[in-house]
């Protein structure tokens, strides 16, 4: 099956997460999946998971990073970061990713949440163009 994309859902994709939920009921992390799949990205697509007990390779989320760092650090420009849990706290640096998507995949009481309490208040620094970053609480 072929569905349209919609130009002003790819350049939003809290309304796609939306809209998807409210048509097709998926569960969270399918949610982002599908965003993720469905032309945000282009490139590969990464997943961390701070509920995970070590890191694997990112490719799945049965094989998820620990930290956004890992992901970030396996991540190339133009690659989209799928990120589930709500106990991030670390400093990330984007530098050199032109194009990277970091895309939460939780709702409500399960919303992805980062935070730095180590460092200093800042949790993420973008010194690359055209990131995206949605549906992550600061």
């Amino acid at each position: 099956m072929t569905w349209p994309i919609r130009q002003d859902l790819v350049q939003n994709p809290t309304q796609l997460t939306s809209l998807l939920r409210s048509r097709f009921g998926q569960v969270e992390s399918d949610v982002a999946d599908l965003i993720a799949l469905a032309g945000l990205g282009g490139g590969t697509v990464w997943h961390a998971d701070s509920g995970v007990s070590s890191s694997g390779n990112g490719k799945t989320w049965g094989t998820a990073f620990k930290t956004i760092t890992e992901a970030v650090a396996a991540a190339s420009a133009g690659d989209t970061i799928l990120i589930k849990g709500t106990a991030f706290d670390e400093a990330v640096t984007l530098t050199s990713k032109a194009g990277l998507r970091l895309i939460g995949a939780g709702t409500g009481p399960n919303q992805t949440t980062w935070t730095d309490t180590t460092v200093d208040t800042v949790c993420l620094t973008i010194n690359s163009s055209d990131v995206i970053a949605a549906n992550i609480k600061f």
